[in-house]
C-alpha cells in the first residue's frame, strides 16, 4: 500500500516525499489548487514507508510527539524589529537568540514572486524573511531532509510552521534531537498555495510587486487584518478583510484544505515545544496596563526544550502569566478544529476562486456595508479593550 490510498485526510505536510526511498512520490495540485502525493507506481518497492510514517495515518506516532502544556504566557517582544510581526513578535525573538547561538532558523516565507515557501536563514538580518502572518499552505519542499542535515552536524535548528508541519518533520526524521526546537503556530487553516499564486498574479496589473503584508500595524504597533500589497513604482493596495475576496474567503473559513476542518493538531495536546499566535484572552488580563493598543502573542511553553530557550530569552519580553483553561476555550483552535462552512464546497465551484483557479479574469474586491466600515474605523483607534466591548455591544444589537 501507497500514500496515494490515504489521501482523503492528507494535510500536504510533504513527509512522504522526503521519506520515501525510491523518490518515486511527487506533489500535484487538485482542482482546488491543494497539494498532493502521487506515486510513480514504475518506481515504486511497496515497502509502504509513506504510510508508516504519514502523522496522519499513525495515530501511534501521532501521540508520540503530542507535548503538554507546562505554562501558557501572554508577551510582547522588547525587540524593535517586532513591527513586521504580526502580534508581540515572539517569533523573532526566539529566532533571534538561536541565531546568535550559532543555529539556524527555518520559516514561511516569500520568494521573489511572492509565492509561498519554507526556507532558512542563518544571520539576523534575514529573519525579517520570516517574519509576520502568510495566510496560505507553505511548499515544504526539500526542508525536512535539510533539518537532518543540520541536526546531524549538531548544529542548532529551530524550525517553524503550522502543526501538520512540525508533525510532517517528526514523522519524516523518527526521532527527537536535543538540537532541535520547533515552533508550532495557532493555525485556524491553510487555503491552497495555488490559489494565492493565482490570486497574486491577478494582483500584478502589469506592475512589479516590492512588498506584502497580511497584517498592517500602525503608530502604536496595533495589529488590523488588512491586505497591503506595494510596488515598485511606490504605489500601493490596500484592503480591510471584509474588502478582498482573497482574505474574506480565509476568514469565513470557506477556503482551507480538507483536512483542516478535521485537523488532529487543533488541540492543548501540542507538537511544537513552543506554540505561538495571537493572544485571545488578552482583554481578560489587564490590557489597559500591558500595552492597551498592541496586539500581544500568547506563548504555550509545551516541553523542557521550550522552557529552556524561554528562559534564555526572557529578559527580551514583557509578559504575563494566562490562564490556559480560559486561552483554551477563547481560542478555539486550541481545542477544536475550525468548522467547516455550508459555503466551503461552493466557493470552489464557483464565483472568483473557480475563475482565478481556471485563469480566467475574476472579480477580486467585494463590497462592505455600512455597518462593516464603521466597526473598521473605529478598531483603528480604539485600544484592544475598548474594540472588545464594542464587538460585544455590536453584537447584542445585531440580535
Amino acid at each position: 500500500m501507497n500514500i496515494e490510498h490515504s489521501i482523503d485526510n492528507c494535510t500536504g505536510c510533504q513527509a512522504c516525499i522526503s521519506i520515501c526511498p525510491s523518490k518515486c512520490i511527487t506533489m500535484q495540485a487538485d482542482e482546488e489548487g491543494f497539494l498532493y502525493p502521487k506515486v510513480a507506481h514504475a518506481r515504486c518497492v511497496d515497502c509502504s514507508l509513506c504510510v508508516k510514517r504519514c502523522p496522519q495515518e499513525s495515530t501511534n506516532h501521532l501521540a508520540s510527539f503530542q507535548k503538554e502544556n507546562i505554562v501558557a504566557i501572554k508577551a510582547v517582544s522588547k525587540k524593535l524589529q517586532k513591527s513586521r510581526s504580526a502580534s508581540g513578535g515572539a517569533f523573532y525573538t526566539l529566532a533571534y537568540h538561536v541565531l546568535k547561538d550559532g543555529g539556524v532558523v527555518f520559516g514561511a516565507a516569500f520568494d521573489n514572486a511572492f509565492h509561498v515557501r519554507h526556507i532558512y536563514v542563518e544571520k539576523v538580518n534575514d529573519l525579517v524573511q520570516l517574519q509576520g502572518a502568510k495566510y496560505v499552505q507553505s511548499d515544504i519542499g526539500h526542508n525536512y531532509t535539510k533539518v537532518q542535515d543540520f541536526l546531524k552536524n549538531k548544529r542548532k535548528v529551530l524550525f517553524s510552521g503550522t502543526p501538520c508541519q512540525i508533525a510532517g518533520l517528526y514523522a519524516y526524521l523518527g526521532m527527537d534531537y536535543d538540537e532541535l526546537i520547533t515552533v508550532d503556530l495557532i493555525c485556524h487553516g491553510a487555503p491552497s498555495g495555488v490559489l494565492w499564486d493565482k490570486y497574486i498574479d491577478a494582483q500584478r496589473n502589469g506592475k512589479t510587486i516590492s512588498d506584502i503584508k497580511f497584517r498592517v500595524k500602525g503608530p502604536k504597533d496595533k495589529s488590523s487584518f488588512k491586505l497591503l500589497i506595494k510596488y515598485c513604482d511606490e504605489s500601493k493596495q490596500c484592503f480591510h478583510a471584509e474588502e478582498n475576496v482573497y482574505f474574506k474567503g480565509f476568514i469565513y473559513n470557506e477556503t482551507f484544505r480538507n483536512s483542516c476542518y478535521q485537523c488532529p493538531f487543533a488541540t492543548n495536546r501540542r507538537c511544537g515545544d513552543i506554540t505561538i499566535g495571537d493572544c485571545a484572552t488578552a482583554v481578560k488580563y489587564n490590557t489597559d496596563d500591558f500595552r492597551p493598543y498592541e496586539s500581544v502573542s500568547t506563548v504555550l511553553i509545551n516541553s523542557a526544550k521550550g522552557f529552556s530557550l524561554w528562559n534564555f530569552c526572557i529578559d527580551d519580553f514583557e509578559y504575563e502569566e494566562l490562564n490556559f483553561q480560559e486561552e483554551c476555550k477563547n481560542n478555539h483552535q486550541l481545542s477544536q478544529p475550525t468548522r467547516r462552512p455550508k459555503s466551503r464546497d461552493r466557493v470552489f465551484r464557483e464565483g472568483p476562486f473557480r475563475d482565478l483557479l481556471d485563469g480566467k479574469s475574476a472579480s477580486l474586491k467585494c463590497k462592505m456595508g455600512v455597518r462593516k466600515k464603521f466597526e473598521y474605523a473605529l478598531s483603528d483607534v480604539l485600544s484592544i479593550k475598548m474594540r472588545y466591548h464594542l464587538k460585544c455591544i455590536m453584537k447584542k444589537n445585531k440580535r
